[in-house]
């Protein structure tokens, strides 16, 4: 995003005017017109940094992509305990259902977003008998469901 400061940096360097100009140069020719071609190409100079700094858009917004997942119960058993840890760390963090659990059947939206701008993520079903089903590498930014088992 182009600060104001910078619109107003560009404007100065190409030489056009925030506001045009009431006066004639020495010919006589009326100023604004001239003025108007400078603001305009002040804004395709605008318009054109913006499309180079799309890169930096776009690594933004890999960081702010969906990463919303329903998880769906099929495994017959409640599910006691979810976690979801990106594939970069060794443990598994914390209980995703706190208190709650995942009936057979059910499913629960889950929101992987965690402010960290990877979208491969380990899943793990724990069961009240401590087995568990573990899912590997699910790229949360474009899955929408990830079923168990």
């Amino acid at each position: 995003m182009i600060k104001a400061t910078g619109i107003t940096k560009l404007l100065r360097e190409s030489g056009a005017q925030p506001y045009p100009r009431l006066l004639s140069n020495k010919k006589g020719i009326d100023s604004r017109a001239f003025h108007f071609k400078s603001l305009a190409l002040a804004a395709a100079t605008a318009l054109a940094l913006t499309g180079c700094m799309e890169t930096t858009t776009t690594t933004t917004v890999v960081g702010a992509a969906n990463k919303n997942v329903v998880i769906q119960n099929n495994t017959g058993r409640t599910i006691w305990r979810f976690y979801g840890s990106p594939v970069n760390v060794g443990s598994w963090e914390e209980d995703i259902l706190g208190t709650n659990v995942l009936p057979s059947g059910r499913s629960v939206n889950i929101n992987f977003s965690d402010g960290r701008r990877i979208c491969n993520f380990d899943m793990k079903a724990e069961f009240q008998d401590g087995s568990s089903i573990v899912k590997n590498n699910i790229n949360v930014c474009r899955v929408s469901t990830v079923s168990f088992p």
